[in-house]
């Protein structure tokens, strides 16, 4: 499975939850996983990566929320902690997962992935899933 193109813009359309997306409350930095609806929520993000070698298996990237330009990171590496928009990049990890990609953090060993709980609960950082949530990068159309 090939990695998402570079120097675009996609939503994130959850692989487990179809009708949810990553989004950004207008006024708020956490993500959330919410329905689709681009004029409530800032749902678009450019992809960039960091590394990415075609023939590896992961790819490193950063994720910018379009509107208000921060960054998508979190405070710390651990158990449950939400994913917020920051003023500091963060790189993560992408990996083909089931019908999309997982997307995460390592840190001492141990892998974060991305999981979403219920509509308009924050997206948060877990280790240990049996099945990791993936992701959708969803390109968004030319305007």
């Amino acid at each position: 499975m090939s990695f998402p193109e570079g120097d675009k813009i996609y939503y994130l359309q959850s692989s487990r939850k179809p009708d949810y997306y990553a989004s950004i409350r207008t006024g708020e930095r956490v993500l959330r996983g919410e329905r689709s609806n681009p004029s409530d929520y800032s749902q678009q993000f450019l992809l960039k990566y960091d590394i990415n070698d075609a023939d590896s298996s992961q790819a490193f990237c950063t994720l910018t929320d379009v509107g208000d330009k921060i960054l998508l990171g979190v405070n710390s590496v651990d158990q449950f902690q939400p994913v917020y928009g920051l003023d500091r990049a963060q790189a993560w990890i992408l990996r083909p997962a089931n019908a999309g990609y997982s997307i995460g953090q390592l840190s001492e060993g141990r892998e974060y992935t991305w999981t979403i709980g219920n509509e308009g609960d924050p997206i948060v950082i877990s280790s240990g899933i049996v099945n990791a949530e993936s992701w959708q990068f969803v390109p968004v159309p030319p305007q």
